[in-house]
């Protein structure tokens, strides 16, 4: 017996033996690993571009859950081609909050997910492991657009239509003449030409862009039937709003000023117009609509001094801070502002997208914050908009960029 236990032949074959099978079970545990790993990357691959597609073709079913197949919608599919080659199973959700509001809009959430079979860990008991990964893409908000042209913009002589932080979005032609020319400044901001004319404006910066995607569309405006505490709007006679001070409420008939006049914070709607009569006109926190059907719109020709309403607790959206809203269908005579003449100070959002606006005189006597929406502009002096330091009073026109956030 001591010399069958002093005996150490064959003792490295045995050793051998039992480090093979734990050799082999690493290797084997590494396989399995290092398959995890590139199911994990297959899988954030996929689930980035599903993300992606569903905020680039939010409106055309790239949205949903796709079961573990490659029948992924056209639309989809060529953004990444094949989108889901892996056949993984997708599930995505539009809207879900952004992660940054201040900087990002429009986001998606995708969740690309599997199960699979290990070669070696079934050993261990593990016979099949559940991967996911998740994404959430999303669109850069655009530079608030401060100066909005449903048609042709014109400018002329030497005249600069320059934009603080903000950008000019233009439906129709940017007809410039000499050296007048449209300046916009502020990260992101731009000149966006829809037309089918290419502008040649060498003093414009930065150099207009040229879109051939459908013109943004501008937020539908619900005319009021309440105030802003939620009260409903009285009816008023157009005289009731003639003397020194006005209230809101829905005037049947049309408002002409006998004087410089002061509008309460609240709505207004002025189904037959309203009539500055030259007088000065000053509100802050208020809200004027003219509807369809109205037999005149806007007539403002004394000094205009606005500012539209905020809710106290920050529920407003961009765009929703309205301050001079005329539907489109009342054709009425263009609206001229002149600066030589007039004090103007308009700050929210002023959409007479039916309107022809005109605008001469000196720039420092017409300041425009937040968007102004017109069918055209005609400008024969300097304009100088700029962006709202109230989101409220801003108009985000445009799609932004599509980026993955997360």
């Amino acid at each position: 017996m001591n010399k069958f236990i002093q005996d150490t032949r064959g003792s490295v074959s045995i050793i051998v033996g039992i480090l093979i099978v734990v050799l082999m079970g690493f290797l084997g545990l590494a396989v399995d690993v290092g398959y995890l790993a590139v199911q994990k990357n297959r899988l954030q691959n996929t689930s980035d571009a599903a993300a992606l597609a569903c905020v680039i073709h939010d409106s055309n079913d790239a949205c949903g859950v796709f079961p573990n197949t490659n029948d992924i919608p056209v639309n989809a599919n060529t953004l990444i081609s094949p989108l889901n080659s892996y056949r993984y199973t997708i599930h995505t959700v539009l809207p879900v909050p952004c992660p940054n509001t201040a900087t990002q809009f429009n986001c998606a959430r995708a969740i690309a997910s599997t199960r699979f079979n290990p070669f070696f860990m079934g050993i261990l008991g593990k016979d099949t492991v559940d991967l996911s990964s998740l994404s959430i893409a999303g669109r850069t908000r655009p530079s608030p657009s401060c100066l909005v042209s449903m048609q042709d913009f014109t400018i002329n002589g030497t005249n600069v239509a320059t934009l603080n932080n903000c950008s000019a979005v233009i439906g129709g032609e940017l007809n410039n003449t000499n050296q007048a020319a449209i300046v916009a400044s502020g990260s992101g901001s731009s000149i966006l030409i829809y037309g089918d004319e290419t502008p040649n404006c060498a003093n414009c910066s930065p150099k207009p862009m040229m879109r051939t995607d459908p013109f943004p569309l501008i937020p539908t405006v619900t005319i009021p039937s309440t105030n802003i505490d939620g009260s409903p709007l009285i009816v008023r006679d157009g005289t009731a709003c003639t003397s020194a001070s006005c209230l809101p409420g829905i005037y049947t008939s049309k408002v002409t000023l006998k004087g410089s006049t002061v509008f309460s914070s609240g709505n207004y709607v002025f189904q037959q117009g309203l009539d500055s009569g030259k007088n000065s006109l000053r509100g802050s926190g208020v809200a004027m609509y003219i509807p369809a059907g109205s037999a005149s719109g806007f007539d403002m020709e004394g000094d205009i001094n606005l500012t539209a309403y905020t809710p106290p607790d920050g529920s407003c959206v961009p765009g929703s801070g309205i301050l001079l809203y005329q539907d489109a269908s009342v054709k009425t005579p263009d609206l001229k502002f002149n600066g030589s003449k007039q004090n103007i100070m308009l700050d929210g959002i002023v959409n007479l997208a039916g309107l022809d606006i005109t605008i001469g005189g000196t720039s420092a006597n017409i300041q425009i914050k937040g968007s102004v929406v017109a069918n055209s502009f005609d400008l024969n002096g300097n304009m100088a908009p700029s962006v709202s330091s109230n989101p409220c009073n801003n108009l985000e026109l445009g799609a932004g960029r599509p980026i993955l956030v997360k």
